[in-house]
């Protein structure tokens, strides 16, 4: 099982490596937002921290995870530049 980054959390989708995506609260607070999380083999990882930021100052904040196919490839949802949109994230 996933050791969570904090409290609260939900996944949304498993793939067949065994992949799960979804997302967590990193902070407690009445200010806080999820954080789209993909766990492999029970480690959390922070999705918002995996994104290769787009050039030119650009910045990309995962949401959440909905899906993860065979490939890797990850349904999201987050905001770029503060613009909420949905997201295809594709592994390296």
């Amino acid at each position: 099982f996933a050791k969570p980054l904090s409290g609260q959390s939900s996944a949304h989708g498993v793939n067949d490596g065994g992949w799960v995506v979804g997302w967590e609260y990193q902070a407690l607070t009445s200010f806080a937002r999820p954080t789209g999380v993909l766990w492999v083999e029970g480690v959390a990882y922070d999705l918002s921290r995996l994104v290769q930021q787009p050039a030119g100052g650009s910045h990309v904040h995962v949401l959440i995870a909905w899906d993860v196919n065979a490939k890797g490839q990850i349904a999201a949802r987050g905001f770029v530049d503060g613009v909420e949109r949905a997201l295809r994230l594709d592994p390296l």
